[in-house]
């Protein structure tokens, strides 16, 4: 298997290599933070690398390779140039170094929790049905005859970044195997949780919230272990989501203009992997241009000008998929989950249904977010306090929008549809609703917890790193 899937490996390597040195260039985002960040913008170039190449008409072997190969030559070479922003960005970044025994204990136990995750990941097949017949056949056809579906799919607005990423995977191996290839779903929970884990130390100031938070992630989000081996959007959409985030976060305090506009890519890569990800986006977006809107009337203008490369990187990545839509005829009730009519009277069941699963799964996500609410503003913290308070309530909304909208028979009836997917909707947005939380070490409110993460980390911990309100 291994030496079947060697050329996939070496894809895989120049995919996230790929999206590393573009992020070092840009943000200059060292540790975990630049390795995450990196591997989901690796993995939306080569999804759109593999998109590009058939509309102009070739097939994946040979150009998949040549495509991949200057991909990663220009970037080597403009990383070689200097990066942009590492001085500012580095040095609030900055993670802290210690290697005492509660650090040491955390990060056994992070690579316990992913190892067995990653170990689980490569020796499953795939079982479920959405696995097998959407993403999995679309994958393989896509690798196989060298165009994706094989241009007869019928169901367009299915999302495409999982497949076509799989697909680059699986062309280089000299025969399809789908096993090995579990690996792509499993880095999307490195991905989220390295995002996390980068987030959080810019977020609170404080270098030591990285690791604790990264760990109450993973224990208090365990649908992302859960979907860590399938061949689903679900753990994609999360992890770029939380990108986008924190990308918007780096912004908002202090960071480069390019982060504002990573962050529209992000957003931008969550809509084309799922129709639900454009009202994650619309959160994203929306939040940053409130948050640039607080700032001192003298300051205004550079912010606006920030935001405007928000939209053009999120224009850049999800426009062609969209026109591409369009001019096929496709439209979006295409997918099955929309539908022309508004079902106001499923609000009381899904109420219900949603508060089940917040409790029984998201535990601490949502009490995090009920911390922030209540301590997380102060004066100062006014900007970052907005921008994910408006990222939250749109996140909220995709909660419960599709369902309201979708199709009375689809899928199984929507009642069955809403307690298989549930949990996978409320995933999109639970590692968010648990950041917030360091919104409020931020302002300075959890001195206690602080103190406790501090300790954990070893007592004094060098390198604080708040970056500028």
């Amino acid at each position: 298997m291994i030496w079947n899937s060697a050329g996939a490996l070496a894809g895989l390597a120049a995919t996230w290599l790929t999206g590393y040195f573009l992020i070092r260039r840009l943000l200059g985002l060292p540790g975990w933070g630049g390795v995450a960040l990196g591997w989901l913008l690796g993995s939306g170039l080569t999804s759109l690398a593999v998109f590009f190449i058939y509309l102009c008409g070739g097939t994946l072997l040979p150009w998949l390779p040549v495509v991949q190969g200057v991909l990663l030559a220009a970037v080597l070479v403009l990383h070689h140039r200097g990066c942009v922003g590492v001085e500012s960005a580095e040095a609030v970044l900055k993670p802290a170094r210690t290697w005492r025994p509660g650090a040491i204990l955390m990060i056994l136990l992070l690579a316990f929790l992913l190892g067995a995750a990653g170990i689980k990941a490569i020796t499953t097949p795939a079982l479920r049905f959405d696995e097998v017949h959407n993403w999995g056949f679309k994958s393989l056809s896509t690798a196989v005859h060298g165009r994706p579906f094989q241009g007869e799919w019928p169901f367009m607005l299915f999302p495409n970044l999982m497949p076509f990423l799989t697909a680059s995977f699986l062309v280089y191996q000299g025969d399809p195997r789908e096993t090995i290839a579990h690996m792509i779903p499993f880095l999307f929970l490195v991905a989220a949780a390295g995002a996390l884990y980068a987030g959080a130390q810019r977020l609170s100031g404080k270098a030591w919230w990285g690791l604790p938070m990264t760990i109450l992630l993973l224990f208090g989000a365990p649908e992302l272990m859960v979907q860590s081996d399938r061949f689903c959007a679900d753990l994609p959409l999360t992890a770029l989501h939380l990108a986008s985030v924190v990308a918007g976060l780096i912004w908002l305090t202090g960071g480069p203009a390019a982060a504002a506009a990573l962050s529209g890519v992000f957003a931008g890569l969550g809509a084309w992997t799922k129709t639900e990800g454009i009202l994650l986006a619309a959160g994203v977006g929306l939040g940053l241009l409130l948050a640039a809107m607080l700032r001192p009337k003298e300051e205004r203008r550079p912010w606006l000008h920030a935001a405007l490369l928000w939209m053009a990187g999120f224009a850049l990545v999800a426009g062609p998929w969209s026109l591409y839509l369009k001019f096929r005829g496709v439209d979006m009730q295409s997918s099955g989950h929309l539908s022309g009519e508004f079902n106001p009277e499923r609000w009381g069941r899904l109420f219900v249904h949603i508060r089940t699963v917040l409790l029984r799964h998201f535990r601490i996500p949502l009490l995090a977010f009920f911390l922030f609410l209540a301590l997380g503003f102060r004066r100062r913290t006014r900007a970052v306090y907005v921008f994910l308070l408006v990222t939250l309530v749109l996140g909220w909304v995709h909660l419960w929008l599709p369902i309201l909208l979708m199709p009375g028979d689809a899928f199984g009836g929507w009642i069955a549809f809403m307690k298989s997917g549930m949990t996978r909707y409320v995933l999109h947005i639970a590692p968010v609703m648990l950041l917030s939380l360091a919104a409020v070490a931020r302002a300075d409110r959890l001195k206690g917890l602080d103190a406790l993460f501090r300790r954990l980390n070893g007592g004094r911990v060098p390198g604080n790193v708040r970056a500028p309100d």
